[in-house]
């Protein structure tokens, strides 16, 4: 399961949900509002996951 934050986690989520199937992503708060300015995040599979930017979060999100 993905859990991304439509406000915080810097994530094109559109392209997310076409990318991994929209039935794999969660959108809500994550709880760790802020805790990157510039860099993707969210959760994989309950890991957090931090990358450089929304595109390199989504390849390593299609590995699943």
């Amino acid at each position: 399961m993905i859990k991304v934050c439509e406000h915080c986690s810097n994530i094109n989520i559109e392209l997310l949900k076409n990318e991994v199937g929209e039935d794999k992503v969660e959108v809500g708060c994550i709880e760790n509002c802020a805790a990157y300015k510039t860099e993707a995040y969210g959760f994989i599979n309950d890991e957090l996951i931090v990358e450089k930017d929304s595109d390199d979060w989504i390849k390593k999100a299609s590995k699943l």
